[in-house]
């Protein structure tokens, strides 16, 4: 999917083959339909796609990504016999929104199983499938965030000073890493929803660095049926960019510390994309039956 010729001929082609229904980007008035096809937003900086019966869309910046592929990805069922370890390979049915060339193609560290910068529409309904029993799964995942969004705490105050191996907020994918921290927690609504959003990055060795540092809203939809997960990669200039061999997990906390208090600070930091960005982006999103 490179080039916008390449791009041009694989929407004539899709074009063809469903006869224009369902693409993600419609004209005013034209219907959408249902589709698990993958399909390329053509029209720049509007999604539109309906899936789950509802239509989904939103809008977002200018120079994010050059388009953005809208996927219906079928459910991996989860075994129990694979235990934690089977929480990052199973899911629900989801819809994948993927930013392609992301921020001009800047290189990511992203954990085990994303692969870019996304925006997931999953459905609630199967959450008791995924291992309802675990903290980690999906439907505790979900319970954690509506207790959240229910009371409105200072969701600042809610933030342990030390990781315990569970997620500091909720959190969906499951993935095969540790949350590592959370700094600029926030409440968010958007068309036919609420949830929050904060600034993140997983590990599996213990340390943090720029490129794996990611912005994410946790949400779902006013009737609960639809779940939004939105992991989309920023720069903050304060973490390294790669470590040395055998590097010093005391100095790394230090720094990890340091660095929090420093995104927490009076005033917006100066990541790329901005947090405005990303939260006008969120807040654009509209689910619609």
């Amino acid at each position: 999917m490179k080039g916008k010729t390449f791009f041009s001929l694989l929407t004539l082609s899709l074009a063809l083959s469903l006869g224009l229904a369902g693409c993600a980007t419609r004209a005013a008035g034209s219907p959408l339909q249902d589709t698990p096809a993958t399909q390329l937003v053509s029209e720049p900086q509007v999604v539109e796609w309906r899936q789950f019966e509802r239509a989904l869309s939103f809008s977002y910046p200018l120079g994010l990504a050059a388009e953005v592929e809208a996927t219906l990805v079928p459910a991996v069922p989860y075994d129990p016999n694979q235990g934690v370890p089977g929480m990052a390979l199973a899911h629900p049915d989801f819809a994948q929104f993927y930013f392609m060339n992301y921020q001009g193609g800047q290189e990511f560290w992203l954990p085990y199983p994303l692969a870019g910068a996304q925006i997931l529409v999953i459905p609630t309904a199967d959450f008791a499938a995924f291992g309802a029993d675990l903290p980690i799964a999906y439907a505790s995942q979900l319970a954690a965030l509506r207790g959240l969004l229910a009371e409105h705490p200072e969701l600042s105050n809610l933030l342990p000073a030390e990781n315990n191996g569970d997620n500091l907020l909720p959190f969906l994918p499951r993935l095969s890493a540790q949350q590592m921290f959370v700094a600029l927690p926030q409440y968010l609504e958007f068309g036919g929803g609420s949830g929050i959003r904060y600034l993140t990055a997983f590990s599996q060795d213990g340390f943090v660095v720029d490129p794996s540092v990611f912005y994410t809203f946790q949400g779902f939809s006013e009737d609960g049926e639809l779940y939004v997960s939105a992991i989309l990669p920023v720069r903050t200039g304060l973490f390294p960019e790669a470590f040395g061999v055998n590097p010093d997990p005391v100095a790394f906390q230090a720094l990890l510390k340091k660095t929090i208090e420093q995104l927490g600070a009076a005033g917006e930091p100066a990541l790329s994309p901005t947090l405005e960005e990303l939260d006008a982006m969120m807040q654009s999103l509209q689910i619609v039956n």
